[in-house]
């Protein structure tokens, strides 16, 4: 499989997580503003010592809402360098249960996860690995098993149920092409 398929073109992947680390972000931030607002005011002995008029409070109003702005457009893009990879982990691991091992998982470099992309990927090469020797060998009990009518179904059912994962790129090009030509 091409790589591209692990691209994503969407900033929301994820969406119920992704709200709920924004709406995290954004409370922490709001309480954070105004409990520095308040306590300064407090420490400056009040509102009418200094001179505060409606107008700074609109002011700290318009500052606000440009911090609650940026705060969701940041949380978004944090957001995403961890919804993304579970998101892609999950297709992954469709890919896998529909028997499709001819990938590694690439996730982008901004991206948490990547320990755990390694480690998939070093799972996914093992069991390409394993799967292939055991082809190999069914092909030798095959040529062992000849003329044998007991063996011969058990070999014939194994190589179906071996047969059924896609360890290499020259067996997803076969099943690329079958699709496009499809559509």
């Amino acid at each position: 499989m091409s790589s591209s398929k692990n691209q994503r073109h969407q900033l929301l992947v994820k969406q119920q997580f992704q709200f709920n680390y924004i709406v995290v972000a954004l409370v922490t931030v709001l309480v954070t503003v105004n409990l520095v607002i308040i306590g300064t005011l407090l420490a400056l002995g009040g509102t009418a010592k200094i001179g505060f008029t409606p107008m700074h409070g609109a002011a700290i109003g318009v500052v606000e809402l440009v911090l609650v702005g940026v705060m969701s457009w940041l949380g978004l893009k944090k957001s995403h360098t961890i919804a993304g990879p579970v998101m892609v982990l999950e297709r992954n691991m469709g890919w896998v249960q529909n028997g499709d091992l001819a990938f590694t998982m690439t996730l982008r470099k901004t991206d948490h996860f990547q320990e755990s992309a390694t480690a998939f990927n070093a799972m996914l090469g093992e069991l390409r690995d394993r799967i292939g020797k055991a082809q190999e060998e069914v092909g030798r009990l095959k040529e062992a098993a000849q003329g044998s009518a007991e063996l011969q179904p058990i070999i014939q059912r194994l190589d179906e149920n071996l047969s059924y994962f896609k360890i290499d790129s020259e067996q997803e090009a076969t099943k690329d092409a079958g699709t496009n030509a499809d559509a």
